[in-house]
Protein backbone atom coordinates (compact mmCIF):
# COMPACT_ATOMS: atom_id res chain seq x y z
CA UNK A 1 0.00 0.00 0.00
CA UNK A 2 1.36 2.96 -0.77
CA UNK A 3 -0.39 6.94 0.46
CA UNK A 4 -1.09 9.93 -2.50
CA UNK A 5 -0.96 13.34 -1.88
CA UNK A 6 -5.22 14.89 -2.55
CA UNK A 7 -5.21 17.70 -1.57
CA UNK A 8 -3.46 20.21 0.90
CA UNK A 9 -3.47 23.91 2.65
CA UNK A 10 -1.25 26.15 3.98
CA UNK A 11 -1.69 29.76 4.87
CA UNK A 12 -0.55 32.69 2.18
CA UNK A 13 2.65 33.19 4.25
CA UNK A 14 4.18 29.95 5.25
CA UNK A 15 7.78 30.51 4.64
CA UNK A 16 7.59 32.94 6.83
CA UNK A 17 5.52 30.77 9.61
CA UNK A 18 7.70 28.11 9.55
CA UNK A 19 11.15 30.67 10.11
CA UNK A 20 9.47 32.09 13.06
CA UNK A 21 8.47 28.44 14.47
CA UNK A 22 4.53 29.43 14.10
CA UNK A 23 3.57 26.36 12.66
CA UNK A 24 -0.09 24.21 12.98
CA UNK A 25 0.45 23.05 15.92
CA UNK A 26 -3.10 22.06 17.09
CA UNK A 27 -4.30 19.08 14.86
CA UNK A 28 -7.58 19.32 12.07
CA UNK A 29 -10.81 19.51 13.44
CA UNK A 30 -13.60 18.51 11.20
CA UNK A 31 -17.19 19.76 11.56
CA UNK A 32 -20.52 17.89 11.65
CA UNK A 33 -21.16 19.84 8.05
CA UNK A 34 -17.68 18.50 6.51
CA UNK A 35 -15.72 22.20 7.24
CA UNK A 36 -12.23 21.92 9.19
CA UNK A 37 -11.27 24.07 11.86
CA UNK A 38 -7.48 24.74 11.65
CA UNK A 39 -5.38 27.17 14.28
CA UNK A 40 -1.60 27.17 15.19
CA UNK A 41 0.99 28.91 17.14
CA UNK A 42 0.32 32.20 14.75
CA UNK A 43 -2.96 32.71 17.13
CA UNK A 44 -4.61 32.37 13.78
CA UNK A 45 -7.78 30.07 13.33
CA UNK A 46 -8.73 28.89 9.79
CA UNK A 47 -11.86 27.27 8.44
CA UNK A 48 -11.21 25.45 5.41
CA UNK A 49 -13.66 23.68 3.30
CA UNK A 50 -13.20 19.68 4.14
CA UNK A 51 -13.53 18.61 0.40
CA UNK A 52 -11.59 20.57 -1.12
CA UNK A 53 -8.78 22.24 1.39
CA UNK A 54 -7.64 25.03 -1.00
CA UNK A 55 -4.19 24.87 -1.36
CA UNK A 56 -1.86 27.86 -0.58
CA UNK A 57 -4.09 30.71 0.94
CA UNK A 58 -7.68 29.87 0.05
CA UNK A 59 -9.07 29.18 3.08
CA UNK A 60 -13.15 30.13 3.60
CA UNK A 61 -12.42 32.53 6.75
CA UNK A 62 -9.86 33.57 9.51
CA UNK A 63 -9.84 34.63 12.85
CA UNK A 64 -7.17 36.75 13.62
CA UNK A 65 -5.27 36.89 17.41
CA UNK A 66 -7.33 34.51 18.52
CA UNK A 67 -5.80 34.71 21.78
CA UNK A 68 -2.55 36.31 23.22
CA UNK A 69 -0.48 33.07 23.09
CA UNK A 70 0.50 30.08 20.84
CA UNK A 71 -2.49 27.50 20.30
CA UNK A 72 -1.03 24.40 21.09
CA UNK A 73 -2.20 20.48 21.52
CA UNK A 74 -4.71 18.83 20.96
CA UNK A 75 -9.28 20.54 20.67
CA UNK A 76 -12.73 19.36 21.59
CA UNK A 77 -15.32 19.82 19.60
CA UNK A 78 -19.44 19.69 20.16
CA UNK A 79 -21.38 20.43 17.30
CA UNK A 80 -19.89 23.68 15.36
CA UNK A 81 -17.74 24.96 18.16
CA UNK A 82 -14.61 24.10 19.27
CA UNK A 83 -12.26 24.23 22.31
CA UNK A 84 -9.12 25.54 21.64
CA UNK A 85 -5.94 24.83 23.82
CA UNK A 86 -4.28 28.58 23.51
CA UNK A 87 -1.58 28.35 26.09
CA UNK A 88 -3.33 31.69 28.16
CA UNK A 89 -6.48 30.28 28.57
CA UNK A 90 -9.19 27.77 26.71
CA UNK A 91 -11.23 29.73 23.40
CA UNK A 92 -14.69 28.91 22.24
CA UNK A 93 -14.69 29.23 18.47
CA UNK A 94 -17.92 28.81 16.38
CA UNK A 95 -18.02 27.94 12.89
CA UNK A 96 -21.04 28.80 10.53
CA UNK A 97 -21.43 27.57 7.26
CA UNK A 98 -23.77 30.26 5.09
CA UNK A 99 -21.72 32.64 5.04
CA UNK A 100 -18.77 30.77 5.84
CA UNK A 101 -17.20 32.10 9.12
CA UNK A 102 -15.84 31.82 12.44
CA UNK A 103 -16.73 33.68 15.88
CA UNK A 104 -14.59 33.63 18.73
CA UNK A 105 -17.39 32.92 21.37
CA UNK A 106 -15.33 33.65 24.76
CA UNK A 107 -12.17 33.54 26.10
CA UNK A 108 -11.46 31.76 29.60
CA UNK A 109 -8.08 32.69 30.43
CA UNK A 110 -8.18 29.93 32.26
CA UNK A 111 -6.24 26.20 31.86
CA UNK A 112 -4.61 25.74 28.45
CA UNK A 113 -4.10 22.38 28.94
CA UNK A 114 -5.98 20.64 25.92
CA UNK A 115 -9.52 20.50 26.69
CA UNK A 116 -11.95 17.17 26.61
CA UNK A 117 -15.77 17.77 27.00
CA UNK A 118 -17.45 15.06 29.80
CA UNK A 119 -20.08 15.62 32.14
CA UNK A 120 -21.12 18.62 30.29
CA UNK A 121 -18.38 20.66 31.06
CA UNK A 122 -14.88 21.63 28.84
CA UNK A 123 -11.94 20.21 31.06
CA UNK A 124 -8.55 21.49 30.93
CA UNK A 125 -5.34 21.70 32.99
CA UNK A 126 -3.39 24.48 33.44
CA UNK A 127 0.71 24.67 34.35
CA UNK A 128 -0.71 25.26 37.79
CA UNK A 129 -1.52 21.70 38.26
CA UNK A 130 -4.93 22.25 38.75
CA UNK A 131 -8.03 20.53 36.51
CA UNK A 132 -11.06 23.05 35.68
CA UNK A 133 -14.30 22.28 34.62
CA UNK A 134 -15.51 25.49 32.59
CA UNK A 135 -19.05 26.03 31.33
CA UNK A 136 -19.24 25.30 27.42
CA UNK A 137 -21.34 28.40 26.94
CA UNK A 138 -19.54 31.01 28.40
CA UNK A 139 -16.29 29.36 29.66
CA UNK A 140 -17.13 30.81 33.69
CA UNK A 141 -15.18 28.18 36.07
CA UNK A 142 -18.05 25.33 37.15
CA UNK A 143 -15.37 23.06 39.00
CA UNK A 144 -11.80 23.26 39.96
CA UNK A 145 -9.81 20.77 41.59
CA UNK A 146 -5.78 20.07 42.40
CA UNK A 147 -4.19 17.38 40.36
CA UNK A 148 -0.61 17.94 41.41
CA UNK A 149 2.56 19.73 39.81
CA UNK A 150 2.03 19.49 35.94
CA UNK A 151 3.37 16.21 33.95
CA UNK A 152 4.49 17.59 30.91
CA UNK A 153 3.74 20.60 28.46
CA UNK A 154 0.20 19.39 27.29
CA UNK A 155 -1.30 17.41 30.33
CA UNK A 156 -4.57 16.21 29.51
CA UNK A 157 -7.73 14.49 31.34
CA UNK A 158 -9.74 11.59 30.40
CA UNK A 159 -12.70 10.42 30.93
CA UNK A 160 -14.18 6.92 31.05
CA UNK A 161 -15.96 4.36 33.20
CA UNK A 162 -17.42 6.74 35.57
CA UNK A 163 -13.79 8.52 35.98
CA UNK A 164 -12.51 12.15 35.39
CA UNK A 165 -8.67 11.08 34.91
CA UNK A 166 -5.55 13.84 35.31
CA UNK A 167 -1.85 13.60 34.64
CA UNK A 168 0.41 14.75 37.34
CA UNK A 169 3.95 14.50 37.38
CA UNK A 170 4.42 11.10 39.26
CA UNK A 171 0.98 9.69 39.16
CA UNK A 172 -2.68 10.20 37.82
CA UNK A 173 -5.69 11.38 39.70
CA UNK A 174 -9.34 9.92 39.41
CA UNK A 175 -11.90 12.12 40.29
CA UNK A 176 -15.59 10.61 40.78
CA UNK A 177 -19.14 12.91 40.02
CA UNK A 178 -20.53 14.04 43.54
CA UNK A 179 -22.80 12.70 45.87
CA UNK A 180 -26.29 13.70 45.34
CA UNK A 181 -27.00 16.57 47.50
CA UNK A 182 -23.25 17.42 48.07
CA UNK A 183 -22.66 21.17 47.35
CA UNK A 184 -19.67 23.79 47.45
CA UNK A 185 -16.67 24.28 44.91
CA UNK A 186 -14.05 21.20 44.26
CA UNK A 187 -10.76 22.44 45.96
CA UNK A 188 -9.37 18.78 46.18
CA UNK A 189 -5.65 17.55 47.25
CA UNK A 190 -6.13 13.86 46.34
CA UNK A 191 -3.39 11.40 47.67
CA UNK A 192 -1.22 8.84 45.73
CA UNK A 193 -3.10 5.58 47.00
CA UNK A 194 -6.60 6.89 46.82
CA UNK A 195 -8.65 8.24 44.16
CA UNK A 196 -10.06 12.13 44.91
CA UNK A 197 -13.56 13.27 44.93
CA UNK A 198 -14.80 16.15 42.71
CA UNK A 199 -17.69 17.84 43.92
Amino acid sequence: PSLRLLQFFAPANWPANNSQDLDMSTEPVLLPDGQVILAGKSRIVYLLDGRHLGGIGHQQATLPAACSDDIDGGSAVAGMTVYLPCVSGIIAVRASASPAALHLRWSSGTGGGPPIIAGGLVWTIGQNGVLYGLDPATGRIRQRAFAGQSANDFPTPAAAGGLLLAPAADRIVAFTAARPGASGAASVTPTASSPATAR
